[in-house]
């Protein structure tokens, strides 16, 4: 549900697109997915039909290859390339059912010497979940995993601890600390878990992106951590500024 908000500042009389209403669409109904496919900047049609319903999907990022598992998601065989994610899934009639927001990778859609192309497979999610997330922005209403307001800059990239690993079971392992930032200050370094962030528990990398959600910029929290070694540590830090998507 990853869904931002943009203001144009001197936009006016625009057309806009029209929503369908609540119910989902029906598997076998014939959608268009639309975006900026390749990056190219030209809008590029991409039409399909709607093949399942509430499917749940493990996806990899084709920026950072941070994985996610995405749910409740609207399944259709629209051939959608890079670039198409945050456009429209158009109906027939031409409103909006979804946010398109994954698809094969360009080697999965078109082969490779060691295996065939995919069928076209993408994920869009339902317009009514966007829309949702959407009105809790405008209301400028922190929660749940939406941040409202200036970001937080922790500088620390996380995972899941894995299964094979048992210093502890559980916790955001640190893949890697950014130089100057309020985690190396803290002293964090990559193979640290994080533990505790101010007081709540974490037990996954999702559980501290959460507590990062209301934080400001300024804000201070006590961070404990175990090292490779098994040692326990604890700090105080103060968020920096961040952009968006830090």
């Amino acid at each position: 549900r990853d869904v931002a908000v943009v203001q144009l500042i001197t936009a006016a009389d625009l057309p806009v697109v029209e929503l369908a209403p609540d119910p989902l669409p029906e598997v076998g109904d014939a959608v268009t997915a639309v975006g900026n496919a390749s990056g190219a900047g030209v809008l590029v049609p991409a039409p399909g039909a709607v093949t399942a319903l509430d499917q749940q999907v493990r996806t990899r990022s084709s920026v950072d290859g941070s994985g996610n598992t995405l749910e409740r998601m609207i399944r259709v065989d629209a051939d959608v390339r890079s670039g198409d994610s945050g456009g429209p899934l158009f109906d027939a009639w031409g409103r909006v059912v979804g946010v398109n927001t994954a698809g094969l990778s360009d080697e999965a859609r078109n082969g490779t010497e060691f295996s065939p192309p995919q069928a076209p497979e993408v994920y869009a999610v339902p317009i009514s979940e966007a829309v949702a997330v959407l009105d809790q922005v405008v209301a400028g209403q922190s929660g749940g995993t939406v941040h409202v307001g200036p970001t937080p800059y922790f500088g620390v990239s996380v995972r899941d601890v894995s299964v094979f690993e048992n210093k502890p079971a559980i916790g955001a392992a640190v893949v890697s600390v950014t130089f100057d930032s309020p985690a190396e200050v803290l002293g964090l370094s990559a193979g640290d878990v994080i533990v505790t962030f101010d007081g709540r528990e974490i037990e996954s990398s999702s559980d501290l992106s959460e507590a990062l959600l209301g934080r400001r910029p300024g804000d201070s929290a006590v961070v404990d951590w175990v090292d490779d070694t098994g040692v326990t540590s604890s700090g105080t830090i103060t968020l920096a500024p961040g952009m968006p998507t830090a």
